[in-house]
């Protein structure tokens, strides 16, 4: 039998109707948000994602070259700067969330840190919790998700297969996959069809036996909907108000481009789907994770642990002067240990001095097991 989740009492998996949800970003005030949301419901949607972040839930703000950016408009800035630049406005979260709850449009939430996740519980309690594939080996952080109870969707783009495997039998082991959901996606903005790779979607539903889904980053229409043939659960498209409007909204849709998806979601389950100009068979592609791509040339970034403080030889280490960051996973510079392995870290002595804003290597962790 197919795994199902409920999501604001929505069942999604096991052949009903994909649950499309529309992840907000890109406006200017409380009024364009919540014009956002109408817009979005009268598309048709099941429900609207939020993005809730801010630079030092990311990254530390170090100029060291691991975080440098080059080419382009932001030659010579950090990556705490650009993040500090197109965050969201996160003070207006709340309203926004309340504005769809009461207009009853399901809400969820992508934060990306312990912090942020128990705020928005207490402040606006959202139907769902994504988690962006970065943040996929923060078990830290998945644990905090779990402990709330919602239902968890899993980004996988960025990680390998025994990552994803470590994650989902984590949180297995608080009997939570009946929550859960995997959702693949590709580190490409915006994405090409045929760099997709949607049988990996396929490879995650029958490896894992959960349900699963795609988080859109192609600008063609008919990514989503041959995912949806294939048997996708759920779409996340990103929708904006202006695709040339900033640096992070080229690769999203505008409501027109949402409104196509929700008006041929069902056309795209029949089977004369594959007769149709939408159907786009070379987004298909191969199963692909990150084990197989050149991760240097990718830039892929995932969470590793970095000190947040100088760290003398013998002294402890815990999240008082350690904590995960993004950083580009492949580089031997940026080297430090997968939260997926915070229980060897917290609680353990530095066997060395470590510098503030330095990557915690195994080697400088006392009787860490290589």
């Amino acid at each position: 039998m197919d795994s199902t989740i409920q999501i604001d009492g929505r069942t999604i998996g096991a052949g009903n109707a994909p649950y499309i949800v529309a992840h907000i970003s890109g406006y200017e005030n409380l009024k364009e948000a919540c014009t956002m949301i109408d817009r979005a419901k009268e598309a048709g949607v099941d429900a609207v994602a939020f993005p809730t972040y801010t630079e030092d839930s990311l990254v530390v703000n170090s100029r060291a070259e691991s975080f440098m950016l080059s080419g382009g408009p932001w030659e010579g800035k950090n990556l705490y700067q650009l993040y500090k630049k197109v965050k969201p406005k996160n003070d207006l979260i709340p309203d926004i969330f309340k504005y769809a709850q009461s207009n009853n449009v399901t809400a969820l939430s992508e934060a990306f840190d312990s912090d942020t996740v128990l705020s928005l519980e207490q402040d606006v309690s959202p139907a769902a919790f994504k988690i962006a594939a970065n943040e996929l080996v923060d078990l830290p952080f998945i644990q905090t998700i779990i402990e709330t109870g919602k239902p968890i969707l899993l980004s996988t783009g960025v990680a390998t297969e025994k990552e994803i495997e470590e994650t989902v039998h984590f949180i297995g082991s608080y009997g939570a996959r009946d929550r859960l959901i995997l959702i693949h996606c590709v580190n490409a903005y915006p994405a090409k069809p045929e760099e997709m790779n949607l049988n990996t979607m396929l490879a995650l539903k029958e490896g894992f036996g959960q349900a699963v889904g795609l988080s859109n980053h192609a600008l063609e229409v008919g990514v989503p909907l041959t995912a949806i043939h294939m048997g996708a659960d759920l779409i996340e498209v990103r929708y904006v108000p202006d695709r040339k409007a900033q640096i992070d909204t080229f690769f999203a849709q505008e409501i027109e481009g949402v409104k196509q998806l929700t008006d041929n979601f069902i056309f795209a389950q029949g089977g004369n789907f594959e007769d149709s100009e939408l159907f786009l068979p070379e987004s298909q592609g191969k199963v692909v994770y990150a084990d197989d791509i050149d991760l240097l040339k990718a830039q892929i970034y995932t969470r590793q642990f970095w000190t947040t403080q100088a760290i003398q030889k013998g002294e402890i280490l815990s999240p008082e002067n350690v904590r995960t960051v993004r950083t580009v996973r492949g580089r031997s510079d940026m080297g430090g240990v997968s939260p997926q392995r915070y229980d060897e870290v917290f609680n353990t002595p530095a066997n060395r001095n470590i510098r503030k804003y330095s990557p915690v290597r195994p080697e400088m962790i006392l009787n860490f097991n290589v």
